[in-house]
């Protein structure tokens, strides 16, 4: 099984995705099933600089692969403008590999 994701966190995947029905905990339930059925499960990452980088993001993958560890994660550029995934408010924030400037 395979699933595309842009984060691991339900109001990041939610502004992208903007999912109608169902939530990101729903997907996770999914891959959860898929796991504990004996399914090979693999994540596309759709990753974007300060949204993928960010810690609360490795935290929240680290949680759900913990739940449920799948066979890959392969990552894959999210080419969209900065202005348009941000655009709802939210701003890229300092992310693990960010260089100090103090």
């Amino acid at each position: 099984m395979r699933i595309s994701l842009n984060s691991f966190r339900p109001e990041v995947y939610a502004a992208y995705y903007r999912p109608t029905g169902y939530g990101l905990e729903d997907v996770f339930e999914s891959v959860e099933l898929a796991v504990r059925a004996g399914l090979r499960v693999f994540v596309n990452l759709l990753t974007h600089p300060g949204v993928t980088d960010e810690r609360a993001e490795l935290e929240a993958m680290d949680a759900l692969l913990a739940r449920a560890p799948v066979r890959m994660i392969q990552t894959r550029t999210l080419n969209i403008d900065p202005e348009l995934y941000f655009g709802k408010g939210r701003s890229p924030r300092r992310t693990v590999g960010h260089a100090s400037r103090d």
